[in-house]
């Protein structure tokens, strides 16, 4: 081999060698930040799993626990971890305490599944925590972040919401769901919308359809109270004592739909009245109001009648209390009193001239005990002769 040739190869051998070193030293340079930036992420991602724990304030709860699927009755105290189910009965209420130091008050007939519980596991960076309410209602008290990043979840029919610090009742039915905040603001997602809640707005899902555009917090548990669908949602029934019956119909008054009750002729006890059932649970409401407008044009019957509960307008509130005892709340409305007999339960008012009644049922100086449910509302007519109209019926509720 020639002087030049030799040269050629050592040439070549020494590029190599180069090359080889510069490639290790890439691969080394490369590794020496992969390990720990890999080693990195595996940390920050990494989580432990945690608890929740039970507090049974009434009645019957159970809990379908994920490490056995079996159902059985949880006393307080109880640990709950992640794919528990916790139901409460007809007449039981429970409060689920999370780990981050928010909780869940949990209302009669409601079902609720931990889905995750989760927190850094070598760091205090992360907070997840997962749930779903698949029936019933919930008050959920969020408290202020423990990390950096932290993540409450409910999934109701039809969509999820995530939570942020503050207080928000939520309701979950068969095909839709409602969230209500109380204070503080939520992300509630359906159908691929997001709507934000803030502090005394609500917003309801249907299965398949996005949020409903944020409205009031506050809402009519009455339907129809303004009558403009006649009598739609109402039962209207009637009653007498001589073969006089007196008329319940539907019509206008100074632009507004009324109901007018009419009784001419009578010389004993008639009623004409109107019913909604309600049936709703009043003890996480933070405003009850009911109200409505009336006139009374015609009135034969002196006060209240010889026992004080014969009015031309009156109104019926049956509820029960916080005692689990039954209570009818009674208001009666009257022009004329000439005869001077009882009105025990009743009020007078101008004739022919709108009159506006408005009760708030969580004051404990207009009504005591609370309200825990609200069974029923009534409007009615009685007496001999009677021309009274009704309209605008609300019972706002938040």
């Amino acid at each position: 081999m020639s002087d030049e040739q030799d040269a050629a190869v050592a040439g070549r051998t020494t590029a190599i060698a180069w090359a080889t070193i510069w490639l290790a030293l890439v691969a080394f340079i490369a590794l020496a930040y992969a390990i720990p930036t890999g080693a990195g992420s595996i940390i920050a991602s990494a989580t432990r799993h945690n608890t929740a724990k039970l507090e049974v304030l009434l009645g019957t709860v159970l809990v379908r626990e994920e490490s056995s699927g079996l159902e059985a009755n949880a006393a307080s105290g109880k640990m709950l971890v992640e794919g528990d189910i916790i139901r409460t009965t007809g007449k039981s209420q429970a409060v689920i305490w999370l780990f981050d130091g928010s909780n869940l008050r949990l209302w009669p007939d409601t079902i609720l599944t931990v889905e995750q519980l989760r927190s850094s596991r070598f760091s205090n960076d992360r907070t997840i925590i997962a749930l779903r309410l698949e029936k019933g209602h919930a008050r959920a008290e969020v408290a202020l972040p423990p990390t950096p990043s932290r993540q409450i979840e409910v999934s109701l029919p039809g969509g999820t919401s995530l939570l942020r610090e503050g207080s928000y009742s939520l309701d979950a039915w068969s095909g839709r769901s409602e969230l209500v905040t109380h204070l503080g603001s939520a992300s509630v997602t359906g159908a691929g919308r997001s709507v934000e809640v803030l502090k005394s707005e609500r917003t309801s899902i249907a299965l398949g359809q996005p949020p409903s555009v944020p409205m009031p917090g506050a809402r009519n548990l009455l339907d129809n109270g303004d009558f403009s669908r006649g009598l739609e949602g109402w039962t209207a029934t009637a009653d007498a004592e001589d073969p006089v019956m007196g008329s319940t119909a539907t019509g206008v008054d100074e632009g507004r739909s009324v109901v007018v009750f009419q009784r001419i002729g009578g010389v004993k006890h008639g009623e004409n009245r109107i019913f909604q059932a309600i049936n709703r649970d009043t003890t996480d409401f933070d405003l009850l109001k009911f109200r409505f407008d009336f006139k009374i044009n015609a009135q034969s019957l002196s006060g209240g009648g010889w026992q004080g509960s014969e009015y031309p307008v009156k109104v019926r509130l049956k509820y029960r209390d916080v005692y689990d005892s039954e209570t009818l709340l009674v208001r009666g409305f009257y022009i004329q009193n000439d005869a001077g007999n009882s009105t025990v339960s009743g009020q007078a008012v101008p004739k022919a001239q709108w009159q506006t009644f408005e009760l708030d049922l969580l004051s404990p100086a207009q009504v005591s005990p609370r309200p825990a449910a609200l069974l029923s509302v009534e409007v009615s007519a009685s007496g001999w002769d009677f021309s009274s109209r009704i309209t605008n019926a609300e019972l706002m509720a938040e």
